[in-house]
């Protein structure tokens, strides 16, 4: 989990590089008011090649833990919503 929501500052170089986490996942609001998470923290993930989520653009996230090994799949990863699909690409 991202720390704050993905604000600027929470989830910052240092943190990244000792954590060096395989996914982060923010927990957001779609379109919320403070802009998270934050274009900054995006692209240090990008730049780390980290993949992530983001619960006010992804929906709701499922996370599954077998065997020494953990996945996150949201919720419309496997249902879509037609009508969303222009309002999120945005």
């Amino acid at each position: 989990m991202a720390g704050h929501h993905g604000s600027q500052t929470s989830t910052g170089d240092l943190w990244l590089e000792w954590l060096q986490p395989r996914q982060v996942i923010f927990s957001s609001g779609y379109k919320n008011r403070y802009g998270h998470p934050s274009e900054k923290v995006i692209e240090r993930l990008e730049h780390r090649l980290v993949p992530w989520l983001d619960t006010g653009q992804h929906g709701a996230v499922a996370l599954s833990a077998q065997n020494n090994n953990c996945s996150a799949l949201a919720a419309r990863q496997v249902k879509w919503r037609y009508w969303l699909v222009d309002s999120i690409r945005q």
